[in-house]
């Protein structure tokens, strides 16, 4: 069931959904890597995490150095049973802490590049109409993740005014 303030003619949503779908379909043909980092930057997959996983590789190197120098200290007596311990709990705890990190950023970066192959597909999907003549469920279906229709409002001058939101299924 729905508000009677938010209705809306289905010829004037189709009008609304061609018109925005061919400019999409327009930028996509016209510069498809702007419009790829375009779509990057707002689903917030832009940010590979390459600096932070190298950081995590190379202070995990440096740990199990540490513990390897750690157990010849301990070895050729130059530092107590205790103090071994307690460094090397500290040591194994840190790079406990960097390896669930690490795949952390492993899982995140899967993530990233689905997101990313996700918006190829949908680019192929709206570059390969050039000349949408009319929407159809086959259109939305491959195109449309949803579409929300809000309220109309009046304006001082006594225009009205919707606003209709289109969101594509470039995410998933």
């Amino acid at each position: 069931m729905s508000c009677v303030s938010h209705r809306i003619k289905e010829s004037v949503l189709k009008e609304i959904l061609l018109t925005d779908i061919r400019e999409q379909a327009e930028n996509a043909v016209l510069n498809r890597s702007r419009m790829r980092e375009l779509l990057i930057r707002q689903t917030g997959c832009g940010d590979p995490g390459g600096a932070p996983h190298k950081d995590a590789a190379r202070r995990l190197a440096e740990l199990n150095d540490k513990a390897a120098k750690l157990y010849e200290d301990r070895v050729t007596g130059v530092i107590t049973a205790d103090t071994f311990t307690r460094l090397l709990g500290e040591t194994e705890t840190e790079r406990e802490t960097l390896e669930n990190r690490m795949a952390e950023l492993e899982s995140s970066g899967a993530e990233r590049k689905r997101k990313i192959a996700d918006i190829e597909l949908w680019l192929d999907a709206i570059t390969s109409r050039p000349e949408i003549e009319d929407v159809d469920r086959a259109l939305l279906d491959e195109l449309v993740e949803r579409i929300e229709v809000g309220a109309v409002t009046k304006k001082e001058s006594g225009e009205k005014r919707r606003d209709v939101s289109i969101y594509y299924s470039f995410d998933g």
